[in-house]
C-alpha cells in the first residue's frame, strides 16, 4: 500500500480522507481493512487541519469511529500529535444561524436544486450554508469538497451516498 503521506482532518480531530502514495482514502471509503495495513515505509509529511470553527462532525456509526481512531493511532500519531480521539460524539451542527443548523458528512441531497446548471463556487460548507441563508426558500444545500461548489436546494428529496459531500438542512426563511 505505501506510505501514510497525508491526513485531512476537522479542526475537533475528526479524519476526513488519508493520503498514501498509491490511494487516497476519504472518510467515507476509510474501511476497517485499511488499519490492518502496517505503516513500515515512513512518517507522515503532511496534515491539513480544516479549521472550520463552526462544523462539528461525527461519523455515522461507531465502527467508522473505531476506524479513524485507529488509522490516526497507527499512523498520524508517530509522526504528529493525535487528535483523532477528540472527534465529537454528538450530533453534527453548523452554528451560523439558527436557521441552518444539521450537517452530514458523505451525503448528497440528491435533486432540489434551486439552480442546477449553476452552482456557486464558495470556499467552505459554511459559507455555503450562508448562501443558503440569503434566500427564504431555500432548505438544504450541498457543499462538494473536491470542486468547492455549492448547491442550494429549494426542498430536501433523498440523501445519496458521496464521499466529497457535506450536505446541510435550513428551515425556511419567515421574510
Amino acid at each position: 500500500m505505501g506510505a501514510v503521506i497525508a491526513v485531512t482532518q476537522l479542526h475537533n480531530g475528526t479524519i476526513l480522507g488519508i493520503g498514501t502514495n498509491n490511494k487516497l482514502y476519504t472518510r467515507a471509503t476509510l474501511s476497517s481493512d485499511w488499519i490492518q495495513v502496517p505503516n513500515t515505509m515512513g512518517a507522515v509529511i503532511g496534515i491539513t487541519q480544516l479549521n472550520y470553527p463552526t462544523i462539528s462532525a461525527v461519523p455515522a456509526s461507531k465502527a467508522a469511529t473505531n476506524t479513524a481512531s485507529k488509522a490516526a493511532t497507527n499512523t498520524a500519531s508517530k509522526a504528529a500529535t493525535n487528535t483523532a480521539s477528540k472527534a465529537a460524539t454528538t450530533t453534527a451542527h453548523l452554528s451560523t444561524s439558527s436557521r441552518c443548523t444539521e450537517i452530514v458528512i458523505g451525503k448528497d441531497n440528491y435533486g432540489g436544486d434551486m439552480d442546477a446548471t449553476h452552482p456557486a463556487q464558495v470556499h467552505s460548507p459554511a459559507a455555503c450554508a450562508a448562501l443558503c441563508e440569503q434566500y427564504p426558500d431555500c432548505t438544504a444545500w450541498t457543499f462538494n469538497v473536491q470542486s468547492a461548489k455549492c448547491w442550494t436546494k429549494d426542498k430536501t428529496t433523498s440523501l445519496n451516498a458521496s464521499p466529497d459531500a457535506i450536505t446541510g438542512t435550513c428551515k425556511k426563511s419567515s421574510k
